[in-house]
C-alpha cells in the first residue's frame, strides 16, 4: 500500500514558483493560467500578484456516502499490511496531512476575490498569513461558496477521527474464511440448475435484476437449512438490495417450479422476522466469495 499520509485528498494545490502542468486536458489548468494572469496584469497586481502568493488551491469534495466506503477500504488495506496497527497509525500514516491541512482550513477567516473576466468554472477566496506576509488563493465552483466547504470539511474531520478500525479485524477474519471456502470450491456441492450449459443460463429475468445477483443466489441455496426462515431472509435483503424485483408470490412460486422448494409458498416472511446475526453473516461472505471469485 502506498504511503498516502502526506497527500490531501481534499486540496489541488499549484505552489507558486513551481512547475505547472502542461496537460490543458486538465479541469482546472485553464481556470489557474487565467487566474494568474488576472493577478499580474489586472488592478490587483500592485497588492495581489503572483510574487506575494503562496499557492493556489483549487477545493474537492467526496459525496460522504462514497467517502465512508473509501475509507473503509483503505482501513481494510490498511490492517492487511500492517496487522498490529492501531488507529492512531492509520490516521497518521493514511489522513495525515489531510486532517492537518482541513483543521487548518476550517479555522481561517477567508474575503472572496470574485474571478477574472469569462471566468465561468470557479470563483477565488484568500486568506493572508501575517507571519509569511503572503496570500493563500482557494478557487472553489460556482454556484457554492467557502461557507459550504468549511462545513463539509468539518464533517469529513469528524468522520475521519470517529472510524471505528477494530471492525476491520472482524472483516480480515471473513476473507479469510473466504479463502479457505475458495480454496476447497471444488469439493463445495452445487445446487442443481435449470440448465447444464454453462454459456447459456437462464438467469430468470422476471425474478432477478442481473445474471449476477441469480449465481449469488444459487451459491446460497445450499446453506439453507430452514427452508422458510433462510428463503425469506435471502428473498427480502436481496430485494432490499435490488438484486431481485418480482413479488413474494411469484418467487416462492418460482422457487417451488424451477428447484421443487414448495415450503415457501404459504407465506414469506417479513425481514424482521426473519433477520439473525448468522444469517446476516452467511449472506455477506457468500457475497465476498462471490465478488472475489468473479472479481465483480
Amino acid at each position: 500500500m502506498d504511503y498516502v499520509g502526506n497527500r490531501n485528498l481534499f486540496f489541488s494545490h499549484f505552489v507558486i514558483g513551481g512547475k505547472l502542468p502542461k496537460n490543458n486536458e486538465i479541469e482546472c489548468f485553464n481556470s489557474l493560467n487565467k487566474w494568474l494572469q488576472y493577478k499580474d496584469t489586472g488592478i490587483m497586481s500592485r497588492k495581489y500578484s503572483t510574487e506575494k502568493t503562496q499557492y493556489v488551491c483549487f477545493l474537492h469534495s467526496i459525496e460522504i456516502a462514497t467517502l465512508k466506503h473509501i475509507i473503509y477500504d483503505l482501513m481494510l488495506l490498511y490492517k492487511t499490511k500492517y496487522p498490529y496497527s492501531e488507529k492512531k497509525d492509520f490516521l497518521k500514516d493514511v489522513f495525515g496531512y489531510t486532517l492537518y491541512e482541513l483543521e487548518n482550513f476550517v479555522n481561517r477567516k477567508y474575503i472572496p476575490f470574485g474571478e477574472p473576466t469569462q471566468e465561468t468554472k470557479y470563483t477565488y477566496y484568500f486568506y493572508f498569513d501575517t507571519k509569511e506576509i503572503m496570500f493563500y488563493d482557494y478557487a472553489i465552483k460556482q454556484g457554492n461558496d467557502i461557507e459550504y466547504y468549511i462545513q463539509y470539511y468539518k464533517k469529513v474531520i469528524d468522520l475521519i477521527k470517529n472510524i471505528e478500525y477494530k471492525e476491520v479485524c472482524e472483516t480480515i477474519k471473513r476473507i479469510e474464511f473466504l479463502e479457505k471456502l475458495i480454496g476447497n470450491n471444488e469439493n463445495t456441492e452445487t445446487p442443481p440448475t435449470s440448465t447444464n450449459d454453462a454459456s447459456n443460463i437462464n438467469w430468470h429475468p422476471k425474478i432477478f435484476e442481473t445474471q449476477q445477483d441469480f449465481e449469488l443466489f444459487e451459491l446460497l441455496m445450499p446453506k439453507v437449512k430452514d427452508v422458510i426462515a433462510d428463503y425469506s431472509y435471502f428473498y427480502r435483503i436481496m430485494v432490499k438490495e435490488n438484486k431481485i424485483h418480482a413479488k413474494p408470490t411469484p418467487f416462492a412460486n418460482w422457487l417451488n417450479k424451477t428447484y421443487e422448494i414448495d415450503d415457501l409458498i404459504p407465506k414469506v416472511k417479513a425481514l424482521a422476522q426473519c433477520t439473525t446475526e448468522d444469517k446476516k453473516d452467511i449472506y455477506e461472505l457468500t457475497k465476498l466469495l462471490y465478488k472475489t471469485k468473479n472479481n465483480h
